[in-house]
């Protein structure tokens, strides 16, 4: 397993999740006019939760089961582990004519890191404040605070889902996730719509 030390920071683990082999379909799915500006950005959910364990209990314990029901929950949220990429037609509209191209095998990047910082003082605005090399449409970090808590990181791209749209995702995955849950996409009874044509505002006109 993979150890490097940034920042004070020490990453434990590096994993590209997908969802199940077979359970996504092909499929292209035309920004609207609107998504266009938001194409480089970004935005970042930070939450912390109390742990008073080590690195090796939450890997050991608690860690598979979250990478399987992250999986799981790709599988009904697939766009956000597809790709955003420039359609041939792109010289036909003002600003590109970009999609997001879904497709078996697509992944999601997961971190497991681990910190000597005082959690206490991480919670506020400074901590939203790193950067990371590349951007995905979603990257999450998970951060052990040994003895103390957990921060989950996410980076993530606008295009794929709005705000509501992804914290249905995060409550989605925290029902797969539930103890109480057999790790089973069945306890997720508000499935997500990802017909995009609902949005309206598909037809850009073309360059005069």
């Amino acid at each position: 397993m993979k150890r490097v030390a940034v920042d004070g920071v020490k990453v434990v683990g590096e994993w590209r999740l997908s969802p199940p082999a077979g359970s996504v379909p092909p499929t292209e799915l035309r920004l609207g006019h609107f998504d266009l500006a938001l194409l480089d950005g970004q935005f970042q959910y930070l939450l912390f939760f109390d742990f008073p364990g080590s690195t090796q209990e939450l890997r050991d314990g608690h860690f598979p089961r979250l990478r399987r029901s992250l999986s799981l929950a790709l599988s009904l949220f697939y766009p956000i582990a597809g790709r955003a990429v420039q359609s041939p037609e792109s010289l036909n509209y003002p600003g590109g004519d970009h999609v997001i191209r879904c497709s078996d095998g697509d992944s999601a990047s997961l971190a497991l890191a681990e910190s000597g910082a005082d959690l206490t003082s991480l919670v506020g605005n400074q901590a939203t404040k790193q950067q990371q090399g590349t951007t995905p449409l979603i990257a999450i970090q998970v951060t052990v605070f040994p003895g103390s808590g957990v921060s989950v990181w996410f980076v993530f791209n606008h295009i794929a889902a709005d705000g509501f749209g992804f914290i249905h995702f995060l409550k989605s995955w925290a029902a797969i996730n539930s103890k109480a849950a057999a790790v089973d996409v069945s306890v997720v009874k508000d499935l997500p719509v990802v017909d995009r044509a609902v949005l309206g505002d598909l037809e850009r006109p073309h360059l005069s």
